[in-house]
């Protein structure tokens, strides 16, 4: 059975919240665990959906639509007595009635929900009389301009290796203090082609169609190792066509879970 390809988280990812400043040292950025959605600049904003869809946020957001008891949730506009989703809506909001990017930009939501908290501390040269702050969290280095820059450089960089957290191998993602974290190796193509999936048997029944797993495997092009061709047998096209519904059945399954877990904050 073929596999979607797995994604390498891709680290920090920081966005900018502030508002604008001269002063680069004194602009405040957000950083996420994981790619944040982008939506490109200028006359091609929002012109190219595949940039926001590559961030695993986006599919949070669209599991969290498929939840029937969330939808619930929103048409009553967060008056419900469930405290679970009560609270959920008060973070997440109405999942429904707005695009992704409105959704993801008013009250810049997207930052508040899933990067890590507010860092007042920031890269910044120390003036003459300032305080060196004892937080552990922070180093102070002293460099002589006298030296080259590309010397500089690498000491800083040597430096940072030894002292960074990241040496002992703990991943940036897992040390998140997130509101909401996203709890897995993000892979997006694994997401979308489950999402599909569930999708594809959602429509299939809501139009009585009844369509088998194997054929929303074939039109979905999943385990295509397994699809049928002209000249199979009988024997093989009925191993083929096991292959392929067990293949969907797993994905539909993990789909009911993920989409589950929305409605109760986590994911996948």
């Amino acid at each position: 059975m073929s596999e979607t390809p797995f994604l390498q988280p891709s680290g920090d990812s920081s966005i900018d919240v502030s508002s604008d400043s001269s002063n680069e040292l004194s602009r405040e950025a957000r950083h996420f665990p994981y790619l944040h959605p982008l939506f490109g600049r200028g006359k091609k904003k929002l012109s190219d959906a595949s940039l926001w869809q590559r961030s695993v946020y986006y599919w949070w957001w669209e599991y969290l639509r498929r939840n029937q008891a969330y939808r619930l949730v929103c048409e009553k506009g967060g008056r419900v007595t469930n405290g679970i989703l009560r609270r959920l809506y008060a973070d997440f909001g109405n999942v429904h009635d707005v695009s992704f990017y409105e959704w993801w930009s008013e009250g810049r939501r997207g930052a508040e929900l899933f990067a890590n908290p507010r860092h007042h501390a920031t890269v910044e040269v120390l003036q003459s009389g300032s305080v060196v702050s004892s937080d552990e969290r922070l180093i102070t280095i002293s460099m002589p301009l006298t030296l080259p820059k590309r010397f500089l450089k690498k000491k800083v960089d040597s430096i940072l290796e030894a002292v960074h957290p990241s040496r002992r191998g703990v991943q940036y993602a897992k040390q998140s203090q997130a509101k909401y974290r996203y709890r897995a190796q993000p892979n997006v193509a694994s997401l979308r082609s489950t999402l599909a999936v569930y999708d594809a048997i959602m429509l299939s029944r809501s139009e009585a169609m009844k369509t088998p797993y194997w054929k929303i495997a074939v039109d979905l092009n999943l385990a295509a190792s397994s699809h049928p061709l002209d000249g199979d047998s009988a024997s093989v096209l009925t191993a083929k066509k096991v292959v392929l519904s067990a293949t969907v059945g797993r994905m539909y399954k993990r789909a009911l879970k993920m989409i589950d877990n929305a409605g109760k904050g986590v994911f996948p």
